[in-house]
């Protein structure tokens, strides 16, 4: 389910085209990055870690974008085992370790993610990761995990600023369990190696008059000159936690059914914690990390939940696993719900692994093959008119296969690729890179060419008139 037809049903858009654009320049020596991808909250960047994970698996690959797709579905791969050995050592069950990694194997969302090289999509397996070093760590006193813990919350930092919510969670657990240090050093360890990790990020910040920290700075002082609520703050928690579960199970944030899936398997969980003191820290995990995310008022994406993505598997695994140890109408109850959610989620999966998506790599690359040919080996000039894409796609083929697109310099030809716009309008359209052209042969350009492909894409080629 995570390679199947994966070529051709990988998202590919500027964002996936910036990355390898970047890695590819780490595998050449060209640049070796400080700094991640930017953020959507603000004037933030993240750490390179990313980069510094995917650039050997592009390389790998011969430089196709297949190549950082594996590597995000192999971290998918290695959260479903790591969530068997976790919960089987955790519950002592190897049925809930089963269930629980059945369900993150093929719900749909974890599916979509682990298809889809984008630096979030790997914050799972890091949280996962985490999750399993601190337990290790304060239930099973083995305080050399501690290093790992401080690893993994560099990662998750790394992958999405929402990782930040590894930190309440790791300070509540760490007051609730208040643990009895006897190796200091692996604790001074972990700090170190945390910050030498973000250290990248710290030099980045420093070469530039501490970009990151006023971008985080402006970020709080819009939330403290927005109010506090603690009444918003539940409120939003729930909601946080109803989406959650609702498009990890694709019921429905505000379906019957996941408000009853999720109310019932929250009693049953609060239950076990207080009789099985070995489950508190899952619910830590959910309840802390959903708070924490209730704190941002911004608009919310579906991706910023994905730390919380493998708790949901633990959740469902668990509360399966409960009814199976009743009597024969817990058995049946359990069976009728494991069939139900498997059959909605293979469905549902079904659906994300056959589709083919445009734009997307191939496409890609045979409008840029087109482009290429139809330039005839004389320099161009290259504008994209997308709602939801921009050019990075295009010119990291560009630059790979040597095509002399230009960006700095006004050519003779300038090539306009129109994605699924309804009305197309690329002359006298405002668009840098046209505005640029036209406005260097005072608007005296002309269409020469222009051409159609998948009932998606219009290319356009325009010349100074003659």
């Amino acid at each position: 389910m995570r390679f199947y037809n994966l070529r051709d049903g990988m998202p590919y858009l500027g964002d996936e085209g910036r990355d390898v654009i970047i890695a590819r320049g780490i595998i050449t020596g060209e640049h070796f990055p400080l700094v991640g991808p930017p953020t959507s909250i603000g004037n933030l960047y993240l750490g390179p870690i990313y980069f510094y994970l995917m650039a050997p698996f592009l390389g790998l690959f011969n430089f196709e974008p297949l190549g950082p797709a594996i590597f995000v579905a192999l971290t998918s791969i290695a959260t479903i085992g790591l969530l068997y050995f976790l919960v089987k050592e955790m519950f002592k069950s190897q049925l809930a370790a089963v269930f629980t990694a059945l369900f993150y194997a093929i719900s749909p969302l974890a599916v979509e993610f682990s298809r889809w090289p984008w630096n979030p999509n790997v914050m799972p397996f890091f949280a996962t990761l985490f999750f399993y070093s601190l337990w290790q760590t304060l239930e099973k006193k083995r305080e050399h995990w501690i290093l790992l813990t401080g690893v993994s919350i560099a990662l998750m930092l790394q992958s999405h600023y929402m990782g930040l919510a590894s930190i309440p969670i790791l300070f509540v657990a760490l007051l609730i369990k208040r643990p009895v240090i006897k190796e200091k050093t692996f604790w001074l360890s972990a700090i170190i190696l945390f910050l030498a990790l973000m250290s990248p990020l710290l030099v980045f910040d420093l070469r530039h008059n501490f970009l990151n920290t006023r971008g985080f700075w402006q970020i709080v002082s819009e939330r403290e000159r927005g109010g506090f609520s603690l009444l918003d703050i539940f409120s939003r928690e729930r909601d946080r936690i109803r989406q959650i579960f609702g498009d990890f199970t694709t019921l429905g944030e505000r379906s019957l059914a996941n408000n009853l899936l999720l109310g019932l398997s929250s009693v049953s969980w609060i239950i076990l914690a207080r009789q099985k003191r070995r489950w508190w820290l899952v619910l830590i995990w959910l309840f802390i990390g959903a708070l924490f995310l209730s704190l941002y008022q911004g608009p919310f994406y579906r991706h910023y939940l994905e730390f919380l993505l493998p708790v949901c598997s633990i959740f469902l695994g668990g509360i399966l696993a409960l009814l199976f140890a009743q009597k024969w109408w817990g058995q049946g109850l359990a069976i009728l719900c494991l069939l139900g959610l498997s059959g909605l989620f293979l469905y549902q999966s079904k659906i994300i692994v056959t589709r083919k998506l445009v734009p997307g790599v191939e496409s890609t690359k045979e409008i840029v093959r087109f482009i290429g040919t139809q330039a005839g080996g004389q320099p161009f000039n290259f504008s994209l008119l997308a709602k939801n894409n921009y050019d990075t796609a295009y010119r990291y083929f560009f630059e790979l296969w040597k095509f002399p697109a230009e960006y700095n310099s006004v050519t003779k030809q300038l090539f306009v690729v129109c994605e699924g716009e309804e009305l197309c309008k690329p002359q006298g359209n405002a668009k840098w890179e046209i505005a640029v052209f036209d406005a260097a042969y005072n608007g005296k350009i002309e269409l020469v060419s222009q051409w159609e492909f998948l009932n998606y894409f219009r290319v356009f080629q325009f010349k100074p008139k003659t």
